[in-house]
């Protein structure tokens, strides 16, 4: 991950670095597949997922299984728009659409999912 060097505990990060590394600094991270997440911490199900992942949340989203989408009750979502096939916020509602959420457009790049066959115990 990439961050400014005399960041605080809010900042601005990326996993890609700008044309000039001056003033940055490179931290980094432990990655978990967020399947591995919900089955380790959660129990399995999740009432409210929250992703903000500026511009990786298609990834994510896009490579959980389908039963992982039944054992999530609430999205919430900031997408970063990245390109015009797959990776913007409408293809991603689609998408959601299609795992069984509701889609509500909050804003240009937050929208909530609720879940129409949430089942926390499949």
């Amino acid at each position: 991950m990439v961050c400014p060097e005399k960041s605080g505990p809010a900042t601005t990060a990326s996993l890609v670095s700008t044309d000039s590394e001056s003033g940055q600094r490179t931290i980094e991270v432990i990655v978990r597949p967020l399947q591995e997440i919900l089955a380790q911490e959660t129990g399995g199900s999740c009432d409210w997922l929250k992703i903000d992942v500026e511009g990786s949340e298609y990834d994510i989203l896009y490579s959980l299984p389908q039963e992982t989408y039944r054992r999530i009750r609430t999205l919430a979502v900031e997408s970063d728009p990245v390109d015009d096939d797959k990776r913007n916020r409408n293809a991603l509602a689609d998408f959601l659409e299609k795992m069984n959420f509701d889609v509500f457009l909050a804003d240009d790049a937050v929208f909530y999912g609720i879940n129409r066959s949430f089942s926390p115990n499949d």
